[in-house]
């Protein structure tokens, strides 16, 4: 695995993580490629939705997050993707949702005419909370469909540790074949799952606890563990981004004269100001930085550029 790519986040809707859909397995694959991908193309904090949203995306950029990324089953994929009947739990899961108004793959393999309807740009866009965020190139290494699906649900509630799902809505999820009974489920499936997730990812000691009401199973829990190799990953990729930022961010710390005095204008505001400003600022550099949380090579970060941020707050350019 490239390690430019290693570390790169998707962010979608915890509605789009617990959706039932029918993409395949590479079709959820590309699906979430054109996501991440879109979303590097526009400031996705700020998309417009008053209308579809239409881009253009380099198909280059799509495929080098697929294994398997031949013309033909990219293009089949793409054609599958936009034909998808996606339910949404808002919905209570009875309507049928088309995400596209148009996705269509050029005729030189260059682009991918990308349509998304308006209704459902906050879906990937303008997240404000209630997302699912994890990494695309571990999401591709996963091979079977149920094992991504199981992926989407624990990066949605990872720090709960357990989810809890009425059974019919845990099968359709799933898309578990109605011929499965629930020991089938246990053998064929979670037994799979559990070693594909644990050999790929940092999750561990999968189990599904069935409740029953008389003599059917009406509740699951999905239950779950994170071992520290996602920590260990992220303090190595920490100490690669101070490095970066030594390099690039520190050689303009230096502010011009007009951010030195806005620097100092918020300096002189009462305490309940100044607070709001520092959040919003400093919220604004761990998301920048992709690390949502802190730690002591954060903060000693943080502590070097926390000017420059606060300077685009008091400019409004956060």
């Amino acid at each position: 695995m490239s390690e430019d790519l290693k570390y790169e986040m998707v962010e979608y809707s915890k509605d789009v993580a617990t959706s039932i859909n029918e993409f395949s397995a590479y079709e959820l694959d590309v699906f979430l490629c054109l996501v991440y991908v879109s979303r590097s193309m526009l400031d996705h904090r700020k998309v417009s939705e008053t209308e579809n949203l239409k881009l253009e995306l380099p198909s280059s950029m799509v495929k080098k997050f697929l294994t398997g990324a031949h013309n033909s089953r990219v293009k089949k994929a793409i054609e599958n993707i936009f034909d998808t009947k996606v339910y949404l739990k808002d919905d209570k899961y009875t309507k049928v949702r088309h995400l596209f108004e148009g996705l269509d793959y050029s005729s030189d393999y260059k682009t991918i005419d990308f349509e998304l309807k308006k209704e459902y740009i906050k879906l990937f866009y303008n997240l404000s909370g209630n997302f699912t965020q994890h990494k695309i190139k571990e999401f591709t290494s996963l091979k079977s469909r149920y094992a991504k699906r199981i992926y989407q649900i624990i990066m949605s509630y990872k720090n709960l540790y357990k989810w809890e799902f009425d059974a019919i809505e845990f099968r359709k999820i799933l898309d578990i074949p109605d011929s499965y009974g629930w020991s089938d489920i246990d053998v064929k499936l979670m037994r799979k799952i559990k070693v594909e997730l644990q050999n790929n990812t940092n999750i561990s000691d999968i189990s599904l606890i069935k409740e029953k009401s008389g003599r059917n199973i009406t509740k699951v829990t999905l239950k779950w563990k994170l071992s520290n190799t996602e920590v260990l990953e992220e303090i190595d990729f920490i100490e690669e981004l101070e490095e970066v930022i030594e390099e690039n961010i520190l050689e303009r710390k230096q502010l011009s004269s007009e951010s030195e005095k806005l620097y100092e204008n918020y300096m002189k505001m009462n305490d309940a100001i100044k607070k709001i400003i520092y959040e919003k600022a400093k919220n604004y550099f761990l998301e920048e930085i992709g690390i949502p949380k802190e730690n002591k090579t954060i903060d000693k970060i943080w502590k070097k550029t926390e000017k420059l941020y606060v300077v685009k707050v008091m400019k409004g350019d956060i």
